[in-house]
């Protein structure tokens, strides 16, 4: 599993674009992370929640079944 919420991030970017930046960013401030720039942070703690919000952001796009499988590749 990966810990790196920037490296989550840049699995759906190959997948999605862009788009999946964006949706990062946002799953990072609703789980209380932040982002500077195109980096972002979230705490360990909480870092289940942003794979969580992840999923859920981006299986609207591409499919839960995708999405999940992607957060179990890292």
């Amino acid at each position: 599993m990966n810990a790196d919420p920037n490296a989550i991030a840049e699995k759906f970017r190959k997948i999605m674009g862009p788009v999946a930046y964006t949706l990062a960013k946002e799953a990072a401030k609703e789980c209380g992370g932040s982002v500077s720039g195109e980096k972002i942070t979230v705490d360990a703690k909480k870092l289940d929640a942003f794979r969580q919000l992840m999923q859920k952001k981006c299986g609207k796009i591409i499919g839960d079944h995708l999405a999940e499988t992607i957060l179990k590749e890292g």
